[in-house]
C-alpha cells in the first residue's frame, strides 16, 4: 500500500513537471532525490511569493504543488531512514540465513585456532576460513568486534555523550548549515512576504576521517588454551579498555586528520573560550558565566567535563547561603551534578596553569560525532615475547571523530 502511494505521488508530481525522483532506492540515490526536491521546493516558494505580490495570495495550484513536493520528500526521507535503520540492525545483530551462520561459525573457529597456534600450524581448511584485509592482517570476527563495541561505552565517558554512527567508508562527508528563520503572521493578508522569513543557506562541507587506533596485548600460552568463550571475554575486555582510554583522549585533545588522529574538542577550530575573571584561578562565577555563554538550545542538554584537579577544586565552592554548588549523585551509576547539570571527569586536559583550558560545557550529542568502521584486525607476534612465555597480539581498530557544531561547546580558559 505504501509503495502504491509513493508511485501515485510520483505520477502526480510528473504531471506538474517536477521530475526530481531518481530510479534508485539506495541511500545515495534517496539523498540526491531529497536534495533535488529541496531545490524544487525553493522554486515553488519563489513562484508563490510572486503570486502573492501580484494577486494578493498564492494560487491553489501552487499550494497543491508545494504540498505534493513536501509529501514526496517526506516519503524519500522515510525510505532513507528505513534503509539506515535496517543497516544498523544487521550490523548490531549479525542477521543472516543458515548458510551464513554456518560460514560465520567456521570463521570464528578458524580465528581462535589462529590465536592459539598461529597461521603456520593450522590445517589448510582452517587457513582458508581466515579472513584478512588488504594488508594481510586477520579480521576479527563480527561477534568479537560487536562485543568490543558494546563494552566501549562502559569504559569511555564520551561514547555515551556524543553521537555515534557506523560506516564502511574511509571518511564521512557532513554538511553544516545555518538555522532556519521563522516569523509570525499570514503572508496572504499582510504586507510581509516570504522574503521576510527567508533563511540565507550557507552550506559548508567537511569530513570526519577514519583513523587507525592500534593496541598491543600479551597473552600467556596457558591462557590461550582456554575455551573460545573465555578467550573472547579476555580479548574483548582487554581491547575495549585500551581503545576506550585512547579514544577518550582523542575526543578531547586529538590533533586531527593531518596527524592521523580524530579531531579533539580542544583542538578544533571555532570552539569559543571563556576567560576566567582572575589570573591563574577559577571561581564559581566563572562557571556560571561559562554555562550561560552557551545558547539555550544547547544549554538544556549541557554536561560538564573537567579534570580531577578541577573537580576537587570546584567541590569546595559554596553559594551565598553557604551551600555547596556541587551535588553528589544520589544513585549509584549516575553522574554528579554541578549547577543542575551532569559532571564527568577526564584527565587528558592540560595541567592547571595560567592560559590552560580546564572545563568544557556543552551539548556533546549535537556537537560531536564518533564514526566506527567495521573490520578490526589482529596480528599475531609469535617470537617477540616468547622468552617470557607470552604471545603478542597487535590490535587495530578503525575509528574517527570530529566536531559537528563548534557552537555547541564552550571552554573555560584560565586567565594568564
Amino acid at each position: 500500500m505504501a509503495k502504491f502511494k509513493m508511485i501515485q505521488s510520483q505520477k502526480e508530481l510528473l504531471r506538474l513537471n517536477i521530475q526530481f525522483f531518481g530510479d534508485g532506492d539506495d541511500p545515495k540515490s534517496l539523498a540526491a532525490q531529497i536534495q533535488s526536491g529541496f531545490e524544487e521546493l525553493k522554486k515553488a516558494a519563489e513562484k508563490q511569493e510572486t503570486e502573492v505580490k501580484k494577486f494578493g495570495q498564492a494560487t491553489q495550484e501552487t499550494k497543491d504543488e508545494m504540498k505534493k513536493i513536501n509529501e514526496a520528500m517526506n516519503e524519500a526521507k522515510k525510505r532513507l531512514d528505513e534503509l539506515e535503520a535496517k543497516a544498523n540492525r544487521v550490523y548490531q545483530t549479525g542477521q543472516g540465513n543458515g548458510e551464513l551462520d554456518k560460514e560465520a561459525k567456521a570463521k570464528n573457529a578458524a580465528f581462535y585456532e589462529f590465536m592459539r597456534k598461529g597461521r603456520a600450524d593450522m590445517n589448510p581448511d582452517q587457513r582458508k576460513a581466515l579472513v584478512a584485509d588488504q594488508d594481510g592482517q586477520i579480521l576479527i570476527p563480527e561477534e568479537l568486534d560487536r562485543e568490543i563495541q558494546r563494552q566501549l561505552p562502559e569504559t569511555a565517558i564520551f561514547r555515551s555523550l556524543v553521537n555515534t554512527r557506523n560506516t564502511s567508508a574511509d571518511r564521512i562527508r557532513k554538511r553544516r548549515m545555518n538555522e532556519v528563520t521563522v516569523g509570525w503572521g499570514k503572508i496572504e493578508v499582510n504586507t510581509k512576504t516570504l522574503a521576510d522569513y527567508e533563511s540565507e543557506l550557507n552550506p559548508a562541507d567537511y569530513y570526519i576521517y577514519i583513523e587507525n587506533l592500534n593496541g598491543l596485548t600479551k597473552i600467556g600460552t596457558d591462557e590461550l588454551e582456554d575455551t573460545d568463550v573465555q578467550l573472547q571475554q579476555y580479548l574483548s575486555s582487554s581491547f575495549a579498555q585500551a581503545a576506550a582510554e585512547e579514544e577518550d583522549k582523542a575526543v578531547l585533545v586529538g590533533c586531527g586528520h593531518t596527524q592521523e588522529e580524530p579531531e579533539g574538542i580542544l583542538t578544533a577550530a571555532n570552539v569559543e573560550r571563556i576567560m576566567s575573571a582572575n589570573v591563574g584561578a577559577v571561581e564559581s562565577d566563572d562557571l556560571i558565566k561559562l554555562m550561560y555563554a552557551l545558547k539555550s538550545a544547547h544549554r538544556k542538554n549541557g554536561v560538564w567535563v573537567m579534570p580531577s584537579f578541577m573537580e576537587m577544586t570546584i567541590r569546595t565552592f559554596k553559594n551565598s547561603n553557604g551551600d555547596y554548588i556541587w551535588q553528589p549523585a544520589l544513585t549509584a551509576g549516575t553522574p554528579n551534578q554541578l549547577l543542575g547539570f551532569a559532571t564527568y571527569t577526564q584527565d587528558d586536559f592540560p595541567d592547571f596553569a595560567a592560559g590552560a583550558d580546564q572545563v568544557v560545557f556543552g551539548d556533546f550529542k549535537r556537537g560531536y560525532t564518533i564514526a566506527d568502521r567495521s573490520g578490526s584486525t589482529i596480528q599475531r607476534l609469535n617470537e617477540l615475547y616468547i622468552e617470557e612465555d607470552l604471545i603478542g597480539f597487535k590490535f587495530k581498530k578503525r575509528v574517527g571523530g570530529g566536531v559537528d557544531r563548534p557552537e555547541a561547546f564552550k571552554v573555560l580558559k584560565i586567565k594568564a
